[in-house]
């Protein structure tokens, strides 16, 4: 991600060890992309600014677009990666098509790095 964004970047994996909560705010709040498996972690992405990318790995079903709703409705840049199989909600562990998921996340990395180099600051 760092070298796709020319270097300015740092990455941030949460996992099963949340940090406190005001730490979580801050990392969401200042995060130029958030990247997650559909469900109630991903939720932290209210703690985002507008224009926050957002991509959500999730089934195919249209009620596991939980977050392309919130997403409009905050002005998020919102990215949808299916899972597969269909019934993929239903499983304990997925693993998200490798090549769509990779191109999703250039294609944000892209963007965010143009953004940028066009106000010539670091992200996160």
């Amino acid at each position: 991600w760092a070298a796709r964004v020319g270097g300015k970047a740092s990455v941030t994996v949460l996992g099963n060890k949340f940090p406190p909560l005001l730490d979580v705010q801050r990392t969401f709040y200042t995060a130029a992309a958030v990247a997650g498996i559909h469900g109630a972690g991903l939720g932290n992405v209210l703690f985002c600014r507008p224009g926050t990318h957002v991509i959500e790995v999730a089934c195919q079903q249209p009620h596991c677009h939980y977050f392309a709703h919130a997403s409009m409705a905050l002005d998020f840049q919102y990215w949808f990666v299916p899972l597969t199989p269909r019934h993929a909600h239903l499983l304990r562990f997925v693993e998200p098509p490798e090549e769509e998921l990779l191109g999703v996340v250039q294609d944000v990395a892209e963007e965010v790095a143009a953004a940028a180099n066009a106000a010539d600051k670091p992200v996160s």
